[in-house]
């Protein structure tokens, strides 16, 4: 059934079939693919499939053959977090995930640096949701019930989005350097007021539903899956 061969093609074929229809039978077959080939579709497999301990005693080799993330999903919560194998979209995926907690002032600094680092991607689309990073992080965050900080960054989001509509670029600039100088965004709430004349608070539309808001961006965590890394 698993070809061990130097085929390439048909020992991912098998292991592909493998994911998705397994069998503990084919235990010894997978990590001998794996230890031979490293292949990441193997180490995948073992990720998905094999027993705790297996994965316990193989972390690192495994992380660096598929994916890191993936490989800690598969270990408690309470695990060390090797924090500078995972972007800031995967670390608050894994915090989302496993119920890990991150305060609030940490969370709004990754979701707002994050968003400063690829406002210029920004410039050239609708929304800075269509990001698919900042998109993850909103996802997250919801999960993680930061309601409070979701609630300041739809504001935040409404007012830049209309700025990159009507390409107001210096007015995008002064919004970011505001919110730049000071990471705790003590600045926030002046930055806002002063687009108040060209957008209106979200607020105003409603009570601010979060899982409305969330649900908006459930597909971008599958963007951290699937991927070797």
């Amino acid at each position: 059934m698993l070809s061990l061969k130097n085929i390439s093609t048909d020992r991912q074929f098998a292991l592909r079939f493998l994911d998705n229809n397994w069998d503990e039978f084919y235990n010894q077959y997978v990590e001998r693919a794996w230890r031979l080939f490293h292949d990441w579709q193997a180490a995948k497999v073992i990720v998905h499939h094999f027993p705790l301990e297996f994965i316990l005693a193989n972390q690192e080799s495994l992380a660096d053959d598929y994916n890191y993330l993936q490989m800690r999903l598969r270990l408690s919560p309470d695990a060390p977090i090797d924090r500078k194998r995972l972007t800031d979209s995967a670390y608050l995926y894994l915090c989302a995930r496993q119920s890990i907690h991150v305060s609030d002032k940490k969370a709004e600094q990754i979701l707002y640096q994050n968003t400063l680092d690829t406002i210029g991607a920004a410039y050239l689309r609708t929304t800075i949701l269509d990001l698919r990073t900042v998109s993850s992080m909103v996802w997250s965050l919801g999960v993680l019930g930061k309601t409070e900080i979701l609630l300041r960054f739809a504001d935040f989001q409404k007012a830049l989005d209309s700025l990159v509509i009507g390409r107001e670029w210096e007015d995008v600039r002064a919004m970011f350097n505001n919110l730049h100088m000071s990471l705790d965004f003590s600045t926030f709430d002046q930055a806002m007021a002063a687009e108040e004349n060209r957008t209106s608070s979200i607020c105003s539309d409603g009570p601010f539903d979060l899982d409305a808001y969330v649900d908006e961006h459930v597909e971008a965590e599958q963007m951290l899956f699937d991927n070797p890394s």
